[in-house]
C-alpha cells in the first residue's frame, strides 16, 4: 500500500555515513574502466570511444547469456565472443528522437544545465594499403575536400556486458595517426558516412549510418564479381576533450587533487543510460 503524506507533515530523513569507516568506496565498474583507461591514456594521438551494441557467442551467433544479474566487465582477450556494434534501424531512429528531444530542451532560455550542440555531416571513407600499412582517408561527401587522412591502430578494448538493457557496451582504445596521402594507392574499400552528432561537456555522441561498398567498384583489388555492400546503424560516445581528460590524467599520476574519477564516470553514465534507452 502506498502511504500519501500531508504537505504540512515534516518527513525526517536518517543520517547515514558512507561505511563503518566513514568513506565510500568507489564504484567497482567505474574503478574497474578508470584502470583499464590509466593503463593506455597517455599514448599520443588517442581516441577513447565507447561503442553500443552486443556482445556475441561467435558458436551460436546468439548473443551471450552469463549468470549475472547487473553489469559485468568481461575479462579481457576472450576468443569466444565479439562485439557487434549494428543495431537496428529501429532502435537508431529511436535513438535520433531522444538526442532530437534532448537537444530541443537544453536550448531552452531556462534551461540551467549545459547545452547540447549538434551537427549534421556527411563524409566518404576511402581505406587503402601502402606497404602494408592500412589508412583511412576522408572526405567530404559533397566536396570531395579531404578532412583528414590516418592510420588507425588498435590498442586494447574492454567489453561490459548488460543483462538488464537490450544492448551491451564496450570501450575501445585507438591510436589515430596522421599519414601523408597518395592518390595513386588502390582503394581497398568505401564506407559513406551520414552522421548525426551531439556534444555535451567533454563528450560527443555519433549518430551515424554507414553504407559501405566493396570489390566490384574497385575491380583492380578485388577482381571481377558481385559487389559487397551492407547497411549499419552505430551509436558512439567519445572522450572528445582529451586535453582536459590528459591534465586531470597527469595530476593523478602526481597524487594531485583531480576530476579524472568524475569524467570517467560521466563517461560510463553517458554509455549506461543509453543502454537503457534501447529498445
Amino acid at each position: 500500500m502506498i502511504m500519501n503524506h500531508k504537505p504540512e507533515e515534516k518527513i525526517e530523513r536518517l543520517r547515514l555515513e558512507p561505511s563503518i569507516f566513514g568513506t565510500k568506496p568507489s564504484e567497482d565498474l567505474t574503478r574497474c574502466i578508470s584502470d583499464f583507461l590509466f593503463k593506455f591514456a597517455d599514448l599520443p594521438n588517442i581516441e577513447i570511444e565507447g561503442k553500443l551494441g552486443l556482445l556475441v557467442d561467435k558458436h551460436s551467433s546468439s548473443r551471450i547469456s552469463l549468470p549475472v544479474l547487473t553489469e559485468t566487465v568481461i575479462a579481457e582477450n576472450q576468443s569466444w565472443l565479439q562485439f557487434d556494434s549494428d543495431m537496428s534501424e529501429r532502435q537508431h531512429a529511436n535513438y535520433n528522437k531522444l538526442f532530437n528531444s534532448r537537444f530541443s530542451e537544453t536550448q531552452d532560455p531556462r534551461h540551467k544545465g549545459s547545452k547540447l550542440y549538434y551537427k549534421h555531416t556527411k563524409e566518404i571513407d576511402r581505406y587503402f594499403n601502402t606497404n602494408g600499412t592500412r589508412f583511412r582517408v576522408t572526405v567530404d561527401k559533397e566536396t570531395n575536400k579531404v578532412i583528414r587522412s590516418i592510420t588507425k591502430k588498435k590498442v586494447a578494448k574492454l567489453d561490459i556486458y548488460s543483462p538488464r538493457t537490450r544492448l551491451d557496451f564496450r570501450i575501445s582504445i585507438n591510436q589515430e595517426i596522421p599519414v601523408d596521402f597518395t592518390e595513386n594507392d588502390l582503394c581497398l574499400m568505401e564506407r559513406q558516412k551520414d552522421r548525426i552528432s551531439y556534444k555535451h561537456d567533454l563528450y560527443s555522441f555519433d549518430l551515424t549510418k554507414v553504407f559501405s561498398i566493396s570489390q566490384s567498384k574497385y575491380p583492380q583489388t578485388y577482381g571481377n564479381g558481385n559487389p559487397r555492400s551492407k547497411v549499419s546503424h552505430e551509436l558512439e560516445v567519445e572522450i572528445d576533450n582529451l586535453e582536459v581528460f590528459t591534465a586531470e590524467m597527469n595530476k593523478a599520476k602526481r597524487n594531485s587533487p583531480n576530476q579524472l574519477s568524475e569524467i570517467v564516470q560521466v563517461f560510463v553514465n553517458n554509455m549506461k543510460v543509453l543502454a537503457k534507452h534501447a529498445i
